[in-house]
């Protein structure tokens, strides 16, 4: 009776660890779908990223400028966290 309470334990736990794999690989092909879907409607509506960076008035400096901030900022988190 051991052996069979031991074995369902362990089937029980590769069940779970294939339900989260999944969730995992259904987040990220949520994702990929999302990507194609956005640059789908950028296609459609003929819209380019330079000139959403033109109708906001933005450079690509500031967009990096942003960006190093971003990473300084997860960098600083990182490292308060430890």
């Amino acid at each position: 009776m051991k052996k069979v309470n031991s074995l369902v334990f362990i089937f029980c736990g590769k069940i779970r660890s294939m339900i989260n794999k999944n969730n995992k690989e259904r987040g990220f092909v949520k994702l990929i779908i999302l990507i194609i879907v956005v640059l789908l409607l950028m296609r459609y509506f003929n819209l380019t990223i330079s000139g959403i960076l033109a109708y906001f008035n933005l450079s690509w400096s500031e967009i990096i400028n942003w960006l190093k901030q971003a990473l300084d900022w997860f960098k600083d988190l990182f490292n308060s966290v430890k």
